[in-house]
This record gives structure tokens, sequence and C-alpha cells, in this order.
């Protein structure tokens, strides 16, 4: 009797204690399924295990199986538990997408108590055996449709506990979980809702040793009901939210859950969690590595009644030759990246060109930028060695008039380039862009051309009233090389006939003394102002204003009493100026 009382206290003492060591308690009910309960994942842990909404991950087939179906990529996890004494809990785990459609997930996990010793009568020690090592196998397997309101997952499981207590009482039971998962695409968010009905099984019955198989423990039957809501925040990282209600009917209890992400730039993340229960409240905190394709995750619960328990855990992210992956979901960054990618392996350069230059705007710390512009450009001069009978020649050609803003050539470029490929679609639409640009150019150019003809024609009239008729019909001349203008016809035909009237009697010219101080100029510095003054009129009709400017202020060096460019350089000025504000009102630099 003595030795069945020590055996069955420690057993009790078995249970109790990875019960203890590992946050799970089963007051006003009892289950002999402890692994079934145990919380798997530090990032699930972390965030206070409301993850049958939020789950994307290997560690998703514990929660919720339809979560594997948003893998994208393959996975395995793994994690350690070292408990109180001798207690060890590992998980490992491996899921992945056969198609963008369906997934698949294998989870193995195994509990070891230690060793304990068996004492006989008279108290001498006489064998150390295993308190109690259990076994759980668990297969998932997740279908997802699409659907106008947002993306259905639904998701089954099944599991394989092998429990052995004091190497003789053994059991094996076989348990089921289903779930779906409703994930509703919003704005700039997503918003998921998920359900699930955990361990569907008959109870756990041991035998052998001590056990006669009469006393059966229930499953931990478990419901759960949650929703979840992310979205990306400052361009590149993401928020998540999820809140989760648990039922457990074999001890009649209620769990309320609710966690709380925070991922940096895909590198980091900070979680926060909290469980509310009848018995049991415990905030959780987590965080989160991730380097390339290896993610480390780290949980601490904070309980009221026990140690605080911590958990570390590791996922690495792969590919499997020959299966297709689904893409979505992916960091604003990753979809630049993707959308250049694969518009280079389709030689559709202006859109990689575009795609590139966009990434620079919002991630121009990112090294990629530079590496595909230089590819770009490789890709563009090894067409255009090719020479003009090349078959892409006029589509390279019209990309380097493009970058340059010669709208004109590139139109005519790329519509040779459309000729031979009338079915590109990204030749039609640059075509078109290049086509608005150039009427774009075209008008502004008439803009800048009449209000150049309106101020040469200003200069024009007053050098009529002084009589200077010569330089009159000098800049008359400068105002039709840019276009047929009437009232410059009607001026340059009065000074002709002025010019051909019989000249009038010459008055008795009045001499004015100059100022002594002034000195005077030398007739080199004249002509050579007066070539300025012509020059300048000449890049002004041409629109190089600056040049212009140079020009007369280079006179006014030569000849500081020059009316003709002080009034010539008022009035560039003033062109000037208001074309900087037209363009700037255009938005161009």
């Amino acid at each position: 009797m003595r030795r069945k009382w020590k055996q069955r206290c420690l057993l009790a003492w078995g249970i109790v204690l990875i019960m203890r060591g590992h946050g799970l308690r089963a007051e006003n009910g009892r289950t002999g399924a402890v692994l079934l309960q145990t919380p798997f994942g530090a990032r699930p842990f972390a965030l206070g295990q409301a993850y049958a909404a939020l789950g994307d991950d290997a560690f998703g087939i514990f929660y919720n199986p339809a979560s594997i179906s948003r893998l994208r990529e393959s996975q395995f996890a793994s994690q350690f538990i070292r408990g109180l004494v001798d207690t060890n809990i590992g998980y490992g785990a491996f899921a992945t997408p056969l198609n963008p459609a369906q997934a698949l997930g294998l989870g193995i996990a195994y509990m070891d108590l230690g060793m304990v010793d068996v004492f006989d009568d008279e108290g001498k020690r006489t064998a150390a055996v295993n308190a109690q090592s259990d076994l759980l196998i668990h297969f998932a397997y997740a279908y997802s449709l699409s659907t106008r309101g947002g993306r259905l997952n639904l998701g089954i499981g099944t599991k394989l506990l092998r429990s052995t207590i004091f190497e003789e009482m053994q059991s094996l039971a076989f348990a089921a979980d289903t779930g779906g998962l409703w994930e509703i695409p919003l704005a700039e968010a997503a918003l998921s809702a998920a359900a699930v009905v955990s361990n569907l099984g008959p109870p756990l019955r041991y035998s052998g040793g001590l056990a006669s198989g009469a006393q059966a423990d229930p499953l931990p039957l478990t419901a759960r009901l949650g929703a979840g809501y992310s979205r990306p925040t400052f361009a590149s990282d993401n928020l998540a939210f999820g809140i989760q209600i648990d039922r457990r009917f074999f001890d009649d209890q209620l769990a309320q859950r609710i966690g709380l992400e925070y991922e940096y730039r895909r590198l980091i993340a900070l979680r926060l969690g909290h469980v509310w229960s009848s018995n049991v409240g415990r905030i959780s905190l987590g965080l989160g590595l991730r380097f390339k394709n290896l993610s480390m995750d780290y949980g601490l619960g904070l309980a009221q009644a026990f140690n605080n328990i911590q958990h570390l855990s590791l996922t690495y992210r792969f590919s499997i030759p020959g299966i297709r992956y689904f893409q979505a979901h992916l960091s604003p960054l990753e979809g630049m990246m993707r959308n250049v990618r694969n518009a280079l392996a389709a030689q559709r350069y202006f859109e990689a060109d575009e795609e590139t230059r966009r990434m620079r705007m919002f991630f121009p710390a990112d090294s990629n930028v530079e590496k595909y512009l230089e590819q770009i450009e490789a890709e563009i001069r090894k067409i255009i060695s090719s020479g003009p009978y090349g078959p892409r020649y006029d589509y390279a050609a019209g990309f380097k008039h493009y970058q340059g803003s010669a709208w004109q050539e590139a139109v005519a470029s790329l519509k040779s380039s459309l000729s031979l490929e009338p079915q590109n679609e990204e030749i039609r639409k640059y075509l078109g862009k290049a086509e608005r640009k150039w009427e774009e150019q075209r008008r502004q150019q008439k803009i800048e051309q009449q209000a150049a003809i309106s101020t040469l024609f200003d200069l024009a009239n007053r050098a009529f009233e002084l009589q200077d008729y010569g330089r009159s019909a000098r800049i008359l001349d400068e105002i039709l090389k840019i276009a047929p203008y009437q009232p410059a016809d009607s001026l340059k035909n009065r000074i002709r006939l002025i010019m051909t009237a019989p000249p009038k009697p010459a008055a008795k010219p009045v001499i004015v003394e100059k100022p002594s101080q002034l000195l005077p100029l030398s007739p080199e510095k004249i002509a050579r102002a007066e070539e300025l003054y012509w020059e300048a009129l000449r890049n002004y009709r041409g629109g190089a204003f600056e040049n212009s400017l140079k020009n007369i202020r280079e006179g006014l060096e030569l000849h500081p009493a020059s009316e003709n460019l002080k009034n010539t350089l008022e009035l560039i000025e003033r062109a000037y100026k208001k074309r900087r504000e037209s363009q700037q009102s255009q938005g161009m630099p």
C-alpha cells in the first residue's frame, strides 16, 4: 500500500508540476492532455495567444489550422521550453503552401517531466523512472478561396497524442481541429475574423501499471472566436491588433485575450498581450528580430499566481522549387522591388525606371535603387549599340529621349517602335505620356514666345519714340524671327517710310556741356556694349533668359549711361520673373 500511495503522490506531483511550470491550470475540472494546452510560439504567447485571426506562420497550426493558408513561403519553426526541475517541452513545425490556394502543416511536440525516484516499504530507493513523457503529432491542411467580399480560408487538423506515466501507464488519444478565417481587405488595411474548435475527440484513458482504464480524462475541448486588424504605417512599418475569446468546455472557463504588435521595417517587432479569465490574469511582452529569412521571437509572461514564464522560438523561411507561392501582403519596399524585377524580366524598361525612381522617393537609402538604375541603363546601352537596324533600337532611342525630356524626338521614336510592336501596351502608354508632354511643352513655348514678342516690341517702340529708327528696325527683325507679328510689320513699314522720306533741314545743334566729373567712354567700350545688347536680345528670343541678363549686365558695366541697356534689363528681368512664377505654379523645376 505504501508503495502504491507513494506512486500516486508522485503522479499527482508530476502533473501539477508541469501545469505550474507552463502556466496551465485546471481548477473546476481536469484533463490529462496537458500538452494540448501548452502555448507554442513566442510570438503568439507575447500577443496573449490572440492568434486565431492574426496567425500567419508555422505556429498558427496550433491556434487555427486555416491560418497556414496565409503563408507566402515555406517555414520551419522550433521552440524549446525549460521548466521547473527537469521539465522540458519542445516543439517543431513545418508548414508550406502547395499553391496559392492550399497549404500543409506538420507539428511535433514532446514533453518530458524528468526522472523520479521510487522507494520500497522501508523507504529505500529501489529505482528511478521517467515521471511522464508525452508525444504529440499534429497534421493540418488549409484551403483558401477568393470571393467578392474578401478571402475565405478553411482548415482542418488531426492530432495523435501518446502519453506515458511512470513508464507503465500509457494512453493513446486522437483529436481533431477545424477552423475558418475570413479576410476582408480595406482601403489601406486588412480586417480578419476567425472561428476555431480545437481538440474534438474521445477522452484520454490510461492503462497498465496502476491505471485500470476505467477512469477517463476529457480532452481540452476549446472554441475560439477572434478578430484581427492590421495596416501599414509610415510606408514600411506595420501595426496589428487582435482580440479573441476562448471557451474551454472541460473546465467551463472563459478567457478573453488581446494582442498588439508594431513591426518596424520588417526588422524589429514589439508586442504586448493580456489574458483575462475567472482565475488567471496575465500580461505578456515580446520582441521579434528578423535577419533576412530567419526570425527570432521572445515572449515574457508576467503572471500573478506563479513565476514569470519565458518563451523563445525560431522561424526559418525558404522557398521550395516547383511551388507557386502567393505574392500578396508584401511590404511597400518589397512590392516595389518585385515590380521592378518583373518589369526588367519582361524588358519593360520604362516601367522599371519609373518604379525605381518611385523607390528612390520613398526609400532613398535603399541600395537597390542605384543597382536597378545601372541595370536599366546597361540594357538600354546594349540595345543602342546594336545599331539603328536592331529590332528594339527605336524603343531604346525613345527611352533616352524620354529621360532627357526631348518630347518631340521621344514621340517620333516611340511611334516607330509601336509600328514594330503594335501589341506592346507599355510603348502605347508612354507614347501617350510623351505626346501629352510635347503638347504641354509647345503650349508653354507659345506662351513664352508671346511674352518675348511683347517685351521686344516694347523696346522697339521706345527706340522709335527716341527716333532711333535703326535700332527699332533691328529689334523688329528679331521679333519676326520668332513668329509673324502684324504690329511689328506695321511699325517696320512706318520706319521704312520715314527713312526713305526727303530729309528735313537740320536744326541748329544745341551744345550741352558734359559734367566735368564724367570721363569720356572709349569707342571700343561703346561698340562692345552695343554688341552685348544685340546678343542679349538674341538670347532672349531663344529663351536663354540667364544668358540674356548676363549680356545686359556686362554691357552696363561698359556703358553705365546707356538708356537702351537699362530699359532692356528692366523688361527682361520682369519677363524672367513671370516665367519663373509660371513654372513654379505648374510644379516645374
